[in-house]
Formats: C-alpha cells, sequence, structure tokens
C-alpha cells in the first residue's frame, strides 16, 4: 500500500511534536508543511517538502485567551464531576507530563484524573485502584492496586490510526458526532462562563 500523503497543520510544540512521530510512521508521508511562521519554511527546505504560509487572526469574536477554569459537570447519568484547568501555572498534574508522550515535557508520572464511586476510586492514568477488602465505607482501610499496562507512542499510535481511516483499513475511533458533542460541551463552558448561568450543550445550536 503506497504511503498516505499528508499535510502538517501548524508547527508550534504539538506540531514538532506530530512530526517526529510521522518521521517513525511507515504508512504516512509527509508533503507539505503550513505555518504563520516564515522561518518554518527552512525546516520545509530541509526536508524536502512544501510550505505554505498561513496567515493569523486573533480576536476576531473578541474573546480573550482562556488560562484558567475551574467547571463544575452534571452528566446524562446524573454523575457529577469537576475540572480544574490552568495554562498559567506549572505543575506535575498536566496528561502530558503524566503520561510522557511529548518528548518536549518533563515526565512527572502523576495521575491526573481521579474517578469516585460508592465501592472504589481510580486514579488515572496509572490505574491505580484504591478499594476496600471488606466495606467500602470511611471506617474501613483502602489499599492500593496497581494495573499494569503496555504503553506506547500516543503521538506514532494517532498517526498510523489516521492513516488506517484514510485507506479505508479501520473505522475512526472517534466520529463526527463525538466531536461535534465534545464541541458542544466546550461552548456550553463558555456560556456559563458568560452568563453566569448553567448551560446544557443540548442547547448549544
Amino acid at each position: 500500500m503506497a504511503p498516505v500523503r499528508l499535510a502538517l497543520i501548524g508547527l508550534g510544540v504539538i506540531g514538532k511534536r506530530h512530526l517526529q512521530a510521522l518521521s517513525e510512521v511507515e504508512e504516512a508521508e509527509l508533503v507539505a508543511i503550513t505555518d504563520t511562521n516564515p522561518g518554518v519554511q527552512e525546516l520545509a527546505q530541509q526536508l524536502g517538502v512544501g510550505f505554505y504560509s498561513a496567515l493569523l487572526q486573533s480576536g476576531l469574536r473578541g474573546h480573550p485567551k482562556e488560562e484558567t477554569a475551574a467547571i463544575a459537570l452534571e452528566f446524562e447519568s446524573g454523575v457529577l464531576g469537576t475540572i480544574l484547568l490552568s495554562d498559567s501555572s506549572p505543575s506535575p498534574w498536566t496528561w502530558k507530563q503524566a503520561t510522557g508522550e511529548n518528548l518536549n515535557f518533563p515526565q512527572s508520572g502523576q495521575n491526573v484524573y481521579r474517578f469516585l464511586g460508592s465501592k472504589a476510586a481510580l486514579e488515572f492514568p496509572r490505574l491505580t485502584l484504591w478499594s476496600s477488602e471488606t466495606t467500602a465505607d470511611w471506617n474501613h482501610p483502602l489499599t492500593p492496586r496497581v494495573f499494569s499496562t503496555d504503553w506506547n507512542d500516543a503521538y506514532v499510535a494517532q498517526c498510523k490510526h489516521f492513516c488506517q481511516v484514510i485507506s479505508g483499513a479501520e473505522s475512526p475511533r472517534i466520529t463526527a458526532q463525538d466531536a461535534t458533542r465534545t464541541l458542544a460541551a466546550t461552548l456550553a463552558v463558555f456560556e456559563s462562563g458568560e452568563t453566569g448561568q448553567a448551560a446544557s450543550p443540548a442547547n448549544i445550536n
């Protein structure tokens, strides 16, 4: 099968990581790079691929860049969730530091997500399960159990899957409906932040 011809849009921090991954994916052939930085053209020439300059327009809707947010969620099942994020406070509790999937960030190995249930609690992505050997309550000790898992390069796996989807060999793991619902949830967060009221993704047009 001939390699899938791909273009890389943007060569920022994440774009550079995708560039590294594509060099390890036999199914892919990088043919072009586009970026707002004219300096990237020299790298494109070194790689022997085309370069296309991109125009950047900011402030079109007047929204500032959100650097910190605290979000309270209620899922359709009734489960509650909270999300705290910050792009301006360095910490070891980020996905990239936790997994080490981006070589440009030092790996911390910390868990960044916690799922709490009535019988046990799970820390993710290190898969540490806290449970009781007797009764799950506040009065009995909880012991951790770490589940081993195989780690791979998420960027390489992502690029390989992308090529397989394009060639028709695999179905996309994330569908257009999944992406639409994710966008609706994100826009609902913006709406709630602007109005100070709870917002439902179902009401986002």
